[in-house]
């Protein structure tokens, strides 16, 4: 970006005080529209916390260390609905979950990433769930979004673009995600 462009950008983006993300100027807000959004989906998200809190000690059995098809007995757990969209794997209310169980790292497909609207990026919690090989309890929970996945990843707005163009491509573009990254950025963690 040219120093004039980079000016330009700056004037019409600002940085939201409250979370950080850049966001196109309004009239007289210094907040960006997903800090505005009103509480109900703040106390959504908080609601999902509570019932993990609750929860957690019933995260066991033998879903564990099943491979696949793992996520009814999750959602039945936490009085969630399954869902098989490529976006989330379960739901209540307006509450969308994506599930990754593992070990310790887990691979992403970033071209579906590069592909998720803005709101999708913020507003889909990706449920990290850890167990150990060999046993059937889950041991560690962690909660990111994956606007948080891609900057873990140093994934740009710029990088997800030109990712998303490759659509007609038979590849797969993975990224490996370590539980210690995810542990470093979640806010939420249940051990």
């Amino acid at each position: 970006m040219t120093e004039k462009e980079e000016e330009k950008y700056w004037s019409e983006h600002s940085v939201c005080s409250m979370c950080g993300n850049i966001y196109i100027n309004t009239e007289t807000d210094m907040i960006c529209p997903d800090c505005q959004m009103d509480s109900f989906n703040v106390l959504i998200d908080n609601d999902l916390k509570d019932i993990l809190i609750e929860k957690f000690k019933n995260f066991k059995g033998d879903f564990v260390s099943k491979r696949l098809n793992y996520e009814k007995d999750i959602a039945d757990i936490i009085g969630f609905k399954e869902n098989k969209s490529q976006l989330y794997d379960i739901i209540k209310d307006n509450v969308k979950v994506e599930l990754k169980k593992q070990q310790n790292a887990q691979w992403l497909d970033v071209y579906k990433i590069a592909n998720l609207s803005e709101d999708e990026l913020y507003n889909i919690s990706v449920l990290f769930l850890y167990y150990k090989k060999g046993e059937k309890n889950i041991n560690t929970m962690a909660i990111l979004t994956y606007k948080e996945i891609l900057d873990i990843l140093d994934i740009s707005d710029n990088d997800l673009f030109h990712i998303s163009k490759v659509k007609n491509l038979k590849i797969q573009m993975k990224y490996s995600l370590s539980k210690t990254k995810v542990l470093n950025k979640s806010s939420f963690i249940l051990t």
